[in-house]
């Protein structure tokens, strides 16, 4: 990929537009400082942003795109590139780039690229830390952990999370590339699930060792038509799965170990999370690091694994109530995967932004899952909606407020079960993201509860 910056003359001042402030955007800042180009900058939003960086000018609200003249625009991951307004000006010659792009364009590092629909973050986490555990230098980046660009130039590997939204405009060259399932997501953004997919399969072409979680039915046919370096099972045996799929490598469970080829690899018997979809995240973790990673070092990272923030974290236990922090839950499939992992009397808070996909299922399992639901933002409409009058007998309250939803949530439970914010919808009707929100439930648990 051709670097943007540098094709302009070097005496020339560029011009260099930043749509969106967030950490993306802001390590792309960083990095332009860090090289003392000599620029003038614009800034655009469609939101009020506040902030104390010298800009020649700015633009925000519903002009956020006027007057486009810059050289270049670095977009935040989650804008589209097909608004008109965009559209004219890359006729006219603005380049239109992100983070993730100016990493890619530039870096000399190795690569473990990480996407899917879920645990991407955890799988993240794990390769980073199970090359760490190894003596290797590695960087979580991305989506998850630092913005890509500041690791430009650093003797380092990088283990990125790139979203669909990223991955939409790049097929980013890599070391290893991990996806890590493919279920139906953002399609508030996707014009379609095939353009979600396709975005997803971005990440296949330019990698040196391709895995794949075999169990996600929409990446499947993907995994038959690429040369795999690793593919992974929690349906399947050894045999089943290397009947199905020409790979490398085959990662399997049985009996609370991980086995590769069919012969035992590392056990995952003292693993603190047990979930499903952490073990899912554990083979491709462990698939991705093959033969850089021993598996003693495997086990013992697994071990003292508990969990990342906002990810069916245990915030506080009183009485008998225990309070977990399940922000990153931002469809209704993935809280439905929390709320099944979660045993005894729960009591879930629903609230946030849809993303365009059904809760039809949800609804429908609430009942046999939880005690009672808290219901806030788009998300609750739906859900009430959705439940109302058909079982008269399930607890459900409205809530305006974080610290209302926890109350109303632990008055369900009468002193015993589990208090859990598992959102199903995205945090931008009220939150600039997933950890600003769950910090928000953490607040408002150590208020109820000291």
């Amino acid at each position: 990929m051709t670097n943007p910056l540098f094709r302009k003359s070097k005496e020339k001042t560029l011009k260099i537009g930043l749509f969106g402030l967030g950490k993306s955007n802001l390590g792309v800042l960083g990095y332009l400082k860090e090289k003392n180009l000599n620029f003038e900058l614009t800034l655009r939003s469609d939101k009020n942003i506040s902030t104390d960086i010298f800009c020649h000018r700015s633009f925000i609200g519903s002009g956020a795109l006027s007057d486009i003249d810059e050289d270049v625009i670095f977009l935040s991951p989650s804008v589209r590139r097909d608004r008109a307004e965009l559209i004219i000006a890359e006729k006219r010659g603005t380049l239109l780039f992100s983070d993730a792009e100016l990493f890619f364009s530039l870096a000399k590092n190795r690569v473990f690229a990480v996407t899917g629909s879920d645990g991407k973050s955890t799988t993240t986490y794990l390769i980073s830390e199970l090359l760490r555990a190894s003596g290797i230098d590695a960087v979580p980046a991305g989506n998850y952990g630092v913005s890509l660009s500041s690791l430009i130039g650093k003797a380092c590997d990088v283990v990125a999370e790139l979203s669909s939204f990223q991955l939409s405009y790049m097929k980013p060259k890599s070391y290893a590339a991990v996806i890590t399932n493919v279920t139906p997501n953002h399609l508030n953004w996707h014009k379609s699930l095939e353009e979600y997919v396709s975005a997803k399969e971005n990440i296949i072409p330019n990698t040196e060792r391709l895995v794949l979680d075999y169990d996600s039915k929409l990446i499947a046919e993907a995994a038959k038509r690429a040369e795999l370096f690793a593919v992974t099972s929690l349906e399947l045996s050894y045999g089943e799965l290397s009947r199905a799929v020409r790979a490398e490598n085959y990662l399997t469970v049985k009996d609370s170990a991980v086995y590769l080829n069919g012969k035992p690899y590392f056990s995952i018997d003292g693993a603190q999370r047990r979930e499903n979809y952490n073990i899912r995240n554990y083979l491709l973790a462990a698939a991705a690091t093959l033969g850089l990673t021993a598996p003693e070092a495997t086990e013992n990272v697994l071990n003292s694994f508990g969990g990342l923030a906002h990810r069916a974290q245990l915030i506080a236990k009183r009485g008998g109530i225990s309070y977990i922090n399940s922000s990153i839950d931002s469809s209704p499939e993935r809280t439905l995967k929390t709320l099944g992992a979660i045993d005894g009397r729960v009591a879930v808070i629903l609230c946030g932004r849809g993303k365009g996909l059904s809760a039809d299922m949800l609804a429908n399992e609430l009942p046999t899952l939880t005690v009672g639901a808290v219901l806030m933002g788009d998300v609750g409409d739906e859900i009430e909606e959705l439940i109302k009058g058909k079982n008269d007998n399930y607890s459900y309250a409205r809530a305006n407020s974080m610290r209302d939803a926890v109350r109303l949530a632990a008055s369900f439970l009468a002193g015993r079960g589990t208090v859990i914010l598992s959102p199903a919808g995205t945090s931008f009707d009220k939150y600039k993201n997933f950890e600003e929100r769950g910090r928000d439930f953490e607040s408002a648990v150590y208020e109820l509860t000291q």
